[in-house]
């Protein structure tokens, strides 16, 4: 985390941590129901992984663009799903 995070910010994550100093100026609150076109479908990325299965899947996945993070949140069910739990 500390390599990517110096890379991504250029400030080391003991200093400034980019998630514990996260600012929210707008006070927005995550709503999924308001955001139905940003919802990844559990389906969707399944689909994905049974074409990945052929390459011997995912060793490591990255959730860019995030707005509340439930992208994110349907593939790690997905993924525990699937039992795919490992974390590097």
């Amino acid at each position: 985390f500390k390599e990517l995070h110096l890379e991504l910010f250029a400030k080391d994550p003991e200093i400034h941590h980019v998630v514990q100093n996260f600012s929210n100026p707008y006070d927005i609150r995550p709503n999924f129901k308001n955001y139905p076109h940003s919802n990844l479908l559990p389906e969707f990325f399944t689909e994905i992984l049974d074409i990945l299965h052929m390459e011997g899947m995912p060793r490591f996945i990255v959730e860019v663009g995030s707005l509340h993070g439930h992208s994110a949140i349907q593939m790690a069910t997905v993924l525990d799903k699937l039992q795919m739990t490992e974390v590097p």
